[in-house]
């Protein structure tokens, strides 16, 4: 991924205002960024492409977690917040929770 933000940051934003200054002159350094970016993203995508041998993404790629990645139903915290009175009650349930997990 360093290779990427290489890219991103230095060598396309460059590329870009070269290339648009020689077509459009002075008018082309106003679209360098942007085309810079335009040229990062489809870095990204065919980086995707490569690694995954996969043309379009599934939401499941952006998470890079590993397969075995779960929570247990004793970590969740699923509290409703409607006025101040549940907010003392939010409190206490909450560092009760974390005081459970800080003994084990």
């Amino acid at each position: 991924m360093q290779p990427l933000i290489i890219l991103g940051s230095i060598v396309f934003p460059i590329s870009a205002a070269l290339i648009l200054k020689k077509f459009f002159g002075i008018y082309g350094l106003l679209f360098y960024y942007t085309a810079g970016d335009f040229l990062s993203l489809t870095a990204v995508w065919l980086y995707h492409v490569f690694t995954t041998k996969r043309l379009f993404p599934r939401a499941n790629d952006y998470l890079s977690l590993p397969d075995s990645f779960h929570i247990k139903p004793e970590d969740i915290i699923s509290l409703d917040i409607r006025n101040m009175d549940d907010i003392s009650v939010t409190d206490v349930k909450s560092r009760k929770l974390a005081y459970t997990k800080l003994r084990r």
